[in-house]
C-alpha cells in the first residue's frame, strides 16, 4: 500500500502526538534495519507508518467501544446538568439499578476529591480530560459524573447506597 505525502505527514503527526521518544527511536531503528536489509528508505518508512496507523486506529475503535459501553449508564442514572452544589442533585438508589449498570459503575475510576463549594463547586477543574465517566467520592457520598470531555463535573447524579 502506497501512501501519499499528505497521509505520511498525517501519520508523522499522529506519532509525534501519541508516542513516546523511546517508541519513536525504536521505529526509526526498525526503519534503519529494514534499509540495511534492502528496503528503500521511503518504502520502509511507509510500511512502518501503515503498521502504526493500523495500531492507533484499532485502539481508538476500542476506546470508542468502551465509551459507548458506559453511555448506557446515562439511560438509568439520572443526572443534573452543570450543578453547583450537592443540594442541586437528583439522587439514584443503587439497589434499584439493573445489575448491568451496577457492574458498569463498579468499573469506573474513582476520584476522591471534595470540590471547593465556596467558590467553584462542581465547576472546579479537578477531573482529567481523558476521563468522561467516573465516580467522585467525598464526605461518605458517591456521585456519578459525566464530564463530556471537560475537566469538571458537567453532569452529576448522586448514587445512594
Amino acid at each position: 500500500m502506497k501512501l501519499d505525502k499528505h497521509e505520511v505527514e498525517h501519520i508523522e503527526n499522529l506519532i509525534d502526538q501519541n508516542l513516546t521518544l523511546n517508541f519513536k527511536q525504536s521505529v526509526n531503528l526498525i526503519i534503519v534495519d529494514m534499509t540495511n536489509e534492502g528496503w528503500q528508505y521511503e518504502s520502509a518508512k511507509q510500511y512502518m507508518f501503515n503498521i502504526i496507523e493500523t495500531y492507533i486506529d484499532a485502539h481508538q475503535r476500542e476506546d470508542d467501544k468502551d465509551k459507548k459501553k458506559f453511555d448506557n449508564i446515562r439511560e438509568y442514572v439520572q443526572v443534573n446538568r452543570k450543578p453547583f452544589d450537592v443540594e442541586d442533585l437528583v439522587t439514584n438508589e443503587y439497589n434499584s439499578l439493573p445489575e448491568e449498570i451496577k457492574q458498569l459503575l463498579s468499573e469506573l475510576p474513582i476520584i476522591k476529591h471534595k470540590p471547593d463549594f465556596t467558590n467553584d463547586g462542581f465547576f472546579e477543574e479537578f477531573i482529567p480530560t481523558d476521563i468522561q465517566f467516573c465516580l467522585v467520592q467525598f464526605d461518605e457520598r458517591t456521585f456519578f459524573v459525566d464530564t463530556q470531555g471537560y475537566n469538571y463535573a458537567r453532569y452529576v447524579g448522586e448514587i445512594v447506597y
